[in-house]
């Protein structure tokens, strides 16, 4: 199955050739990737990354659960994510990011 990416942010739709994963499939490269570099710069208690490109790489929803974001906002937590994600962040159409400290999530 062919999905076609929505347009965004100035950035030309793309094809994707990839089959949708099915719920509860193994971690692609990609989200694997992300999930490594959360845990290997932050204390991460939970962590879940998604493509929801439907395996292109281009979009996805993270989750991320660490000691450093205690007594954080929301804003900063996610600042602390953008700024370890940066260069993906670049090459990406979109995500969707959910942060909290462990004691909040």
């Amino acid at each position: 199955m062919l999905r076609l990416l929505q347009h965004q942010v100035g950035k030309s739709p793309q094809l994707c050739s990839v089959p949708l994963r099915v719920a509860g499939a193994f971690a692609t490269k990609t989200e694997s990737a992300i999930q490594e570099k959360l845990q290997k710069a932050l204390t991460v208690k939970d962590v879940n990354v998604r493509d929801t490109s439907g395996g292109c790489g281009t979009m996805f929803e993270i989750k991320v659960a660490a000691d450093e974001f205690k007594n954080k906002s929301i804003v900063q937590q996610h600042k602390v994510v953008t700024k370890i994600l940066q260069d993906d962040i670049s090459q990406w159409h979109g995500f969707v990011l959910l942060t909290s400290s462990p004691s909040n999530s």
